[in-house]
């Protein structure tokens, strides 16, 4: 049912195109005075004034109560509402359905025309009070303010023959309005008819004068002068200069509403920037399109190219000339210099609306000569840099444009190719978007090949991608359309030390990369790499998603990764220390070919920063000795267990990507290093599966080229990494359980120590063989292992490892039932470990005590045994495995006691860390929730 309410003209209300009967007069003034006012409450006394006036009935108030019984009733089931509130009467309307509400809401859009249709006759036709007359009169003027809206559009886009139609008779109805009879001048004036325009001015000064005693304001003065004069504002063209308007756009919802907002104010500015390839441009013409009818005064548009491969940036003095003519002023009327003729610039543009888009800027020196000196005007700017020194200097706004969401990706491949074509192959959709990293340009070139082949499926599409390096497939003929191309234009604009930054991330294996990590990457000091990458930050060649991390998508580090093997392969490699060149490229400081060399110093790095957190976190007991880092590099340094946590959480993918990288490309010392340095922390974090993937390719590298199959890893294979990778996959296989499979490992570790002399890899090996027979429920054998790994900490010296072992011995004992002898050996552990200020080493003491508590049956002994456990792995900073274990234990005390509610809290938090780990204690934990609640 189509509802619509009228007030302009008799006022109604239609369904369906029928009028309603809503009553007498008095009874559709009520109806009026609440209409005008929909939405609000209107006190009864006020109604009554509104109707009445100052002459009201006697029983004025039952009589208006009678008067909204009867509306009520006509009005039900309208979608209008009339209600009685604490402030008086209220009438419930969309407001899109009143005509009045819906001029207002069309003339503040700038739909003049549109909002002057509505009027179908006088406000509230033959209906007369005080207080219509007074609304009635109001309503006149907004729409005359409206209509002259209008007229100021309709002659700036060139529509004067239109407006001499009704002009003269708006002129005769408003005689003494100079604005209306300014517009007429100026129609006469555009029309040709000069002499007519002068009449208007001379038939209002002369009535003006007579009448009123006065003279015409400044503005109708002004518009005289200038229609003698001819000046170039009132007789050019109204520009409509940009580019036609983009096919198929789609998404930037958010976008679009902030250039909206950003565009509100006077004499706005805004930047768009984005990396290569993103769609500024799109954006920027789209949304200048859709806002045109805000700049009555014109669109002008300018390629500022500054990042053009066929040549310069566009100089702003030719840039400037070329606006002023597209304002209108001849080249003949042009001032010496280019100072002047900005200044004619900023003159034209004075007083006027005009949407300024200048496209694709170098810097903010392009610009600011560009810019309008006075409100009113719209300055939209997009980049491929941040242009931080006009939001400093010049008040703009920057309008950071990212990749699209894949939603909006995927909303692009189908207004181009087919929303039908894409939900046949979804999986093929989503793999494209992908590979093509969600970049606007390389999904407009795969769609562009797409539709060309209609009867090709989209999975051959994405197979392409996925055999063939993405920049090989989406390259082509025309470089603007080739993304490897448009990214050089970026790459061959930055200074030679950032270009070389810029390689060296092309280089790194990993998601992202921390800055202390790409400064020893590049071989540079802290500051100056900040410098570097805050350059390419700048340019939109790196992102910053988190402070201090760097990354770039897909495509750009495929980029980047190409021009660091053409560089490699050229000897163009730069400097890897301070040496006083700057870092350019080619100084000859390096020796070592680029690419390679920046991996080195990345993996040592990340190798001596692991060992660092790693003993941060569990003391020097497995710390390997490795040599001094290569010149250049800088590891990080850790305040304690939390620093070195946060880092380690932080760094992880990067981590793991690096001893990936390793193994497949011939680092192979670096791959056993890194795998035994990260064993404690994916331990600590139950990332089990890692840890096996990790260690065996650690093994594969170590092991040379017959493998890890040859028994003992013996003399063909002699050194410490064979030793070392074994011993650690040996750990991390019995962490998942397959404990003969970690016997075999631990076993040709331990012959590899011996045959080295190696007395602290003999006794980690024998400590950790002792673990998997107690974890094999063998623990009278497991003592013997672990008695001599404690002789051989002993007599090397190692008070870390002694520490550690006498806690596995007390565990074994406990499980043995010398419970005595299990309390005395964990005593001694603790009493050792803090003295060491080990903090990890004192937790596992705690837990093992709390252990053995709980088998003596002290329960309140062995649940703050476990809380001071807790309260210690809480300290070394991220949720841990270990700390996992201590709530299920002492779930298991509680339990066993009166606080069962108690056990089931420490279980649900055991449970939540162990499902966060995808660890399958998880199960057991489950297993005793579901005992309480069988209760």
């Amino acid at each position: 049912m189509t509802i619509e309410v009228r007030l302009f003209g008799d006022v109604e209300v239609r369904s369906g195109g029928t009028p309603l009967d809503v009553g007498h007069a008095r009874q559709r003034t009520v109806l009026a005075a609440l209409l005008v006012d929909a939405n609000r409450a209107v006190p009864a006394g006020g109604l009554i004034e509104r109707v009445w006036s100052d002459r009201p009935p006697q029983r004025a108030r039952p009589t208006l109560s009678s008067y909204l019984s009867r509306l009520r009733a006509t009005l039900t089931g309208t979608g209008l509402a009339l209600r009685r509130t604490g402030a008086g009467y209220l009438l419930d309307v969309e407001p899109e359905l009143v005509d009045l509400h819906r001029f207002r809401a069309l003339a503040a859009a700038g739909r003049h025309d549109e909002a002057l249709r509505l009027w179908r006759g006088e406000p509230f036709g033959p209906l007369d009070t005080p207080w219509l007359a007074g609304v009635r009169a109001g309503l006149e003027a907004e729409r005359l303010a409206v209509e002259l809206d209008r007229n100021d559009l309709a002659l700036a886009e060139g529509r004067h023959a239109v407006l001499l139609r009704e002009l003269p008779d708006r002129v005769a109805a408003h005689p003494y309005d100079e604005r209306l009879a300014g517009q007429l001048m100026l129609a006469w004036h555009r029309s040709g008819r000069q002499a007519d325009a002068l009449r208007v001015f001379e038939r209002m000064r002369r009535r003006l004068a007579e009448e009123l005693g006065t003279d015409p304001g400044p503005a109708l003065r002004r518009m005289h002068r200038h229609i003698l004069t001819a000046e170039p504002q009132f007789t050019a063209p109204v520009p409509r200069q940009l580019p036609h308007p983009p096919r198929a756009f789609s998404g930037r919802t958010r976008e679009l509403a902030r250039l909206d907002e950003l565009t509100g104010g006077a004499a706005a500015v805004v930047t768009v920037s984005g990396t290569a390839g993103v769609g500024k441009t799109t954006l920027a013409v789209h949304w200048a399109h859709r806002a045109a009818a805000r700049f009555p005064g014109g669109q002008l548009y300018a390629d500022l190219r500054g990042f053009d491969p066929h040549g310069p940036a566009a100089d702003p003095a030719l840039v400037v000339r070329g606006l002023l003519g597209g304002l209108g002023v001849p080249a003949t009327r042009l001032p010496d210099g280019t100072d002047a003729q900005v200044a004619l610039y900023r003159s034209v543009l004075a007083g006027r609306q005009v949407l300024i888009l200048l496209d694709n800027a170098r810097d903010a020196d392009q610009v600011r000569p560009l810019l309008p000196g006075a409100p009113g005007c719209c300055v939209v700017v997009t980049s491929r840099l941040r242009l931080t020194g006009l939001a400093a200097l010049d008040g703009a706004h920057d309008l950071p444009l990212d990749l699209p969401s894949e939603p909006e990706a995927y909303a692009l491949l189908a207004a181009r190719i087919g929303g039908a074509r894409l939900a046949a192959e979804p999986g093929a959709a989503y793999e494209t978007i992908a590979r093509c990293a969600r970049l606007p340009l390389a999904l407009a070139v795969t769609a562009a090949r797409a539709a060309a082949r209609p009867g090709h499926p989209l999975a051959t599409v994405a197979a392409e991608l996925r055999a063939t390096p993405a920049l090989d497939v989406l390259a082509g003929t025309d470089p603007a359309a080739d993304p490897r191309a448009v990214f050089s234009w970026s790459y061959r604009a930055l200074r030679p030390a950032a270009a070389r930054m810029f390689r060296v991330l092309g280089a790194l294996p990993g998601p992202d990369t921390g800055g202390p990590a790409v400064a020893s990457a590049a071989g540079v000091a802290m500051p100056r790499a900040r410098r570097l990458l805050a350059e390419l930050v700048e340019a939109h060649l790196v992102t910053e998603p988190t402070p201090g991390r760097y990354t770039a998508h897909d495509l750009l580090r495929e980029y980047a990764a190409e021009l660091s093997r053409t560089h490699d392969r050229a000897g163009e490699v730069g400097c890897a220390g301070e040496v006083g060149c700057g870092g350019e490229v080619g100084c000859g400081h390096e020796g070592e070919a680029g690419g390679r060399a920046v991996v080195h110093r990345l993996l040592d790095h990340l190798l001596h920063s692991t060992q660092a957190a790693t003993i941060a976190l569990h003391g020097p007991a497995e710390r390997l000795d490795l040599p001094a880092p290569r010149p250049g590099v800088t590891p990080e340094a850790f305040a304690g267990e939390r620093d070195a946590t946060a880092w380690f959480t932080a760094e992880l993918p990067v981590l793991l990507a690096a001893g990936d990288h390793a193994v497949r490309h011939g680092f192979d010392t670096y791959a056993w290093q890194l795998g035994a340095t990260l064993a404690c922390f994916l331990e600590m974090q139950g990332r089990l599966a890692d840890w096996v993937v990790v260690q065996r390719g650690a093994l594969a590298a170590a092991a040379g080229p017959g493998g890890p199959a040859q028994a003992g890893y013996g003399p063909a294979h002699a050194g410490y990494g064979p030793a070392h990778a074994g011993y650690g996959l040996g750990r991390a296989l019995a962490a998942l359980g397959r404990y003969e499979e970690s016997r075999e490992h631990l076993s040709r570790a331990a012959t590899a120590y011996a045959t080295l002399g190696d007395r602290a890899g003999q006794a980690r090996t024998d400590r950790q063989l002792g673990l998997v027979c107690s974890r094999m429920d063998r623990d009278r054998d497991a003592v013997p292992y672990t008695r001599r790994a404690l002789r051989g900490y002993r007599v090397i010296g190692d008070r870390h490892g002694e520490a550690i072992t006498l806690n596995n011995l007390g565990w074994s004992l406990a499980r043995l039932g010398e419970h005595e002898r299990a309390l005395d050996a964990c005593g001694q552990a603790l009493w050792l470990a803090r003295e060491l200020d080990d903090r990890c080493s004192q937790a596992t003491a705690w837990h093992s005590l709390g252990y053995i508590s709980h088998r003596l049956d002290r329960l309140r002994q062995a649940a703050q045994c476990y809380r001071n456990a807790l309260e210690l792995y809480r300290r070394l900073g991220d949720r841990s495995y270990y700390e996992a274990q201590v709530l299920s234990d002492l779930g298991d005390v509680l339990a066993a006691g009166p606080a069962s509610g108690d056990a089931r809290a420490s279980w649900l938090d055991a449970l939540e860390i162990f499902e966060r780990l995808e660890h399958p204690d998880a199960a057991g934990v489950l297993e005793r929730l579901g005992g309480i609640s069988r209760r």
